[in-house]
């Protein structure tokens, strides 16, 4: 979570962005570290592993957390918002990792719960994401220039 959090303050430094554009560069950089990171574990996963890998979207439904309320905080001014969207997705996704590791299979059966209970929340955040996007680019809110001191 925090390569991708560097990746995204990189990518908007110098750029105007809205509370709509920082959630999509977020989601940008989340599936970009997806990719990556899905290649590295199908490496030495078993063929559940990979399913359940291959079919979740988990970066893009942390990216969403964290852009989304980077943007919040960014127009409200309320910079909670931003330690909230990383230690969220942070933890969330140590819990996934864990989940699916060699060192949780000594929970047995129980720890498959945790990642499909977490997958099927990557999948709904995932819908989530769509819908915000779709509802935020007819919102004025969503689309106001929150870094107006940047030059174009």
């Amino acid at each position: 979570e925090s390569m991708k959090f560097v990746a995204f303050k990189k990518v908007i430094k110098n750029r105007k962005y809205s509370w709509l554009s920082a959630t999509i560069y977020m989601m940008t950089a989340a599936m970009g570290f997806e990719v990556v990171e899905s290649m590295l574990y199908a490496i030495e996963s078993n063929p559940i592993q990979m399913l359940v890998r291959g079919v979740t979207i988990m970066h893009g439904a942390f990216g969403f957390i964290i852009g989304y309320f980077y943007g919040k905080a960014m127009y409200t001014g309320k910079k909670g918002y931003t330690v909230f969207s990383f230690v969220i997705s942070w933890l969330l996704h140590g819990i996934y990792d864990f989940t699916l590791s060699k060192e949780a299979e000594v929970l047995g059966d129980i720890a498959i719960f945790i990642p499909v209970t977490l997958a099927l929340a990557s999948l709904i955040m995932i819908i989530v994401a769509i819908v915000f996007v779709n509802k935020a680019g007819k919102n004025q809110k969503y689309l106001t220039i929150i870094n107006p001191n940047v030059q174009a």
